[in-house]
Formats: C-alpha cells, structure tokens, sequence
C-alpha cells in the first residue's frame, strides 16, 4: 500500500500537523518526529491525529525516539516504529481508540455533608433603638461629604512671570578650516553662490552720422559694337576705386548702332548719404552682360547725398549702464539673502562680491543709432556665511555659562544681531561683533505653592501669593467647581503653570 511520509518540525504543533496529513491521498500516513525538540507529547495530540487520519480514510503510524510519546503510543495501540525503513518492512494494525481521559474525583467525594454550618449571633440592643441607628446613618453622611470635600475640589493656578533679559556680547571668527562650534567664538564658514539676472536702459548720450538723401548725377554711355543697343531703366553702374559705389539709371536709353555713339542717362545712388558724392569720371563699370558692349564715365561729378545727425548710445553709456546694472543686481541679491537667512544676513552682505558675469547683452550695438540703450545681464554672486543653527548654538553655550542662579530660559528663540560690520581678514576668515539676548524667567515650584496656599480662601491666596513670590501681576485662580469658597485641602488637586510675561 503506498505510504506518505510527513516530516514533522520543532514548530508543528496539531493544527499544522493535521494541514500537512491533508496534502497527500495516500492510504497509510508516516508522521516523523524532528530529531531535536519535543512536541506533540500529550496524548490527546495523537488522539486528534489519529481521528484526523480516520476521517482522511487512511491508517496512521509515527516514527519517534522520544520515550514519552512512544509510552502514548503504546497506550492507543497505535503503530510507533524506530526508523522510516521499520515502518516500510513492518506491519501495521489498525487502531481502535478505547483510551478515555482518567478521572479522580479527589479524596472528599461527599463534601455537601460536611458543610459547616452558621450560627447568627444577636444584635446588640442598641442598634435596634431608631435614635442610634439615625445617629449611625448621619455620622456615615457626615464622612462621605468630608471626604468629597477633601478630594473633590480642584484648582489651577497661573502665574505670570516676570521675565529678565540676559545679554552678551561675542567675538566671533568664522573660517572655513573650522569644522565644529567652539566656546571660544570659532564657526565653520560656508561659500555659496547663487545667480541673478536683470534688465535695464538708458538714454543715448552719443551722436552718429546716418544716411539721408541720395546722390544723382548724369552718366554718358558709349557703343562698342557696331549694333544698335537698349539700356533698360534700373541698370547699375558704379565707381570701383577707392570703393565700389552702386548706381542704377532712373529712366531706359537706347545707343545707335556705331562704334563711339553716345547717350547720356540720369543716374541716383543705390544708397543714401555722401558716399554717392563723387568727382567726374569716378563711375567707370557696368554691372552684366552690358559691361562688355558698352562703356560708361560721368563726365559731371554726382551730388546732393548727405548724412543727418543722430543719436547712438558710445562706449561711456555702456560703461555706465553695466555699473547701473550690477549695483541693481547686487541690492536684489542683497534681499534675497536676507529673505534666506533672516537677521544673521548682515554679516553676510559684508562679503557679497560679483564672482563672474556670465551673460551681457546690449541693444542696438556701439556706434548704431537708437535713443535708449539697453542691457541684460546674468551675474553669478559669491558670499560666505555661518549657519544660523551654528550662531544659536554658539549663542547658547555663552548665555548657559552665565544663566544667573535661580533662573532658567523662557520658551523663546534666542536674538543675535551683529554689533559691528564683518569682514574678511588676510587669511579669508570672516571677523566680527555679535550681541546674543534672551529672556530669562524664575519658575516657581508647584509643590511649595500647593503647600503654601491648600485650604485658604481665594482672595487670601491670591494676596499672599502675590507678596511672597514678588509679583507684578496677582496669579489667577480657577477653581472647580466655581461656587467652592476654598482651595483644595489635597496638594495633588492643585495644579500650577508658569506663564512668561
């Protein structure tokens, strides 16, 4: 018959044993106890497996050394063997379960009849007379109302402190050499750099010279072949020395066929100003295929070109604008560190400095007419600074060496402002002043006030208070409920708070 063999582990219990006997349809079941370990050892555990294995339709056997469960075993005449292969040759029987859990009733199995019984004692005369009783009952309030008055009541009392200012003045060295906080005023240093861009124009302060009019002259052009020849309206003749000056003719002309025959055409420079003013005989060229039928010169110089005065911004505005432009850009970099660092900023403007111009553009060009000129830049800052935990670490370490005895720090940040204007000394180290305050209060003792005022009327309390701790304003008392008359006799149902002023 085929068999399934179950290794159980120190963990099993008879819940998990009995999901790993369902996994298989074998018609004999093998349970195989861990070496190390003892589980399963009661013999209710392999009555449930066995019953378990019953309702699975298949016989159950366990290979164990453990003594204890081999004796259960024994007891339910279950299959128990030494080793797997014991369990392959041997033979198995079937199980009947007969065992049933053994009862002992104990030695006393009639304990109804040995019940003790009670004998009542009579009442005192006294406590059947209606005064005594009467009297018993109103004691009894008495002292329920007592001790509700004694722990009931409750009551906060707040006190507002009078709050001293503690001030110190310190040295300060930052350099980026120092890597931790020192008592002796020395911070690490940190660098960054941050970039700004900005926009801005002037008014040109400069003139130029800009063309105005176009110069016109006459032109004689002169036949090379003996065809007659059409000038079109629009040809371009020029000067070729010391520049080449352009030309086109304003109306159409016509040669007669003939070596040498003549006409002279109206001409107007390409372009204005008093370039196109030149002497007699200067235009000598034709531009195209007429070039090489015919020849031109002007025989009359060409004039009325000029130029007209205007503005344009010079290397003066440029030099201005740029130094505009940087300082505007230098105040915005300014705010944006004190945005970022709050008070501690003031030392660091001291060492803002322009570290590179990254991106300069100008519009129109130097010498270019326009009334405004403008410019944009993109300015990369460096500045050195102290982290502002660094400064409230240093700040608490000078104030905490001289708190004055009997007084401990309110629940307020620490002010630091610098006395003097930082700098760099040779070394590159940041130098300087700062002055470090805080407020100071001295916190009154719960405990001695709960004993000092428990059991007397508010207003009492509140006078006296008031003149033993030295109080600019009476405490307030808050009592519970309102209507009581008197503080609490219990120090536990007081309670204080200190308030700063």
């Amino acid at each position: 018959m085929r068999t399934q063999i179950i290794l159980l582990e120190r963990h099993d219990d008879v819940v998990s044993a009995r999901d790993k006997m369902a996994w298989g349809k074998a018609g004999r079941i093998l349970l195989v106890w861990p070496e190390r370990g003892r589980i399963l050892t009661r013999v209710l555990d392999l009555v449930l497996l066995v019953r378990h294995c019953t309702a699975l339709g298949a016989e159950l056997g366990i290979v164990t050394k453990d003594h204890l469960v081999r004796d259960n075993a024994r007891k339910l005449r279950l299959p128990c063997f030494a080793s797997v292969e014991h369990a392959r040759r041997g033979r198995w029987r079937r199980v009947t379960l007969t065992w049933h859990p053994e009862r002992n009733p104990g030695p006393h199995s009639n304990l109804r009849g040995k019940k003790p019984v009670r004998r009542i004692s009579p009442a005192a005369a006294w406590m059947t007379l209606p005064g005594s009783r009467l009297a018993v009952f109103l004691t009894g309030l008495l002292a329920v109302f007592a001790l509700c008055g004694f722990l009931l009541p409750g009551a906060r009392i707040d006190f507002v402190l009078p709050r001293v200012e503690q001030s110190i003045r310190l040295p300060v060295m930052a350099g980026e050499a120092i890597l931790h906080v020192s008592p002796a005023g020395l911070l690490p240093l940190k660098t960054t750099r941050f970039t700004v861009e900005g926009q801005e124009g002037i008014p040109a302060s400069g003139w130029t010279l800009v063309p105005d009019q176009h110069a016109t002259g006459t032109v004689q052009f002169s036949n090379l072949t003996d065809q007659e020849i059409d000038i079109p309206s629009g040809t371009v003749v020029m000067a070729v020395a010391p520049e080449k000056i352009r030309f086109i003719t304003t109306c159409a002309g016509r040669l007669a066929a003939g070596i040498n025959t003549t006409s002279e055409i109206p001409v107007r420079s390409m372009f204005p100003g008093t370039q196109g003013n030149l002497p007699k005989n200067a235009v000598r060229a034709i531009e195209g295929q007429l070039g090489i039928q015919l020849s031109v010169e002007n025989s009359e110089p060409t004039k009325g070109g000029s130029d007209r005065l205007v503005r344009s911004p010079d290397t003066a505005d440029r030099a201005r604008l740029r130094t505009r432009l940087v300082d505007q850009l230098t105040a915005q970099a300014r705010e944006d560190i004190r945005n970022t660092l709050g008070e501690t900023a003031s030392i660091v403007e001291t060492t803002l400095m322009v570290k590179e111009i990254l991106e300069e553009e100008i519009s129109p060009e130097i010498g270019q007419p326009a009334d405004v000129l403008e410019m944009s830049l993109r300015v990369e800052f460096q500045a050195s600074f102290i982290e502002e935990s660094d400064l409230q670490a240093l700040a608490r370490m000078a104030l905490e060496a001289n708190l004055p005895e009997g007084y401990q720090p309110a629940n307020e940040p620490i002010q630091i402002h610098p006395m003097e204007d930082f700098r760099l000394d040779s070394d590159g180290r940041l130098v300087g002043q700062i002055q470090a305050s805080r407020w100071l209060v001295s916190p009154i003792q719960a405990a001695q006030v709960a004993e000092y005022v428990k059991g007397k009327p508010i207003d009492t309390a509140i006078r006296e208070m008031t003149s033993a701790y030295n109080l600019k304003e009476p405490p307030q008392v808050i009592l519970i409920p309102g209507w009581w008359p008197f503080l609490p006799f219990f120090n536990p149902r007081i309670h204080v708070t200190n308030q700063p002023g």
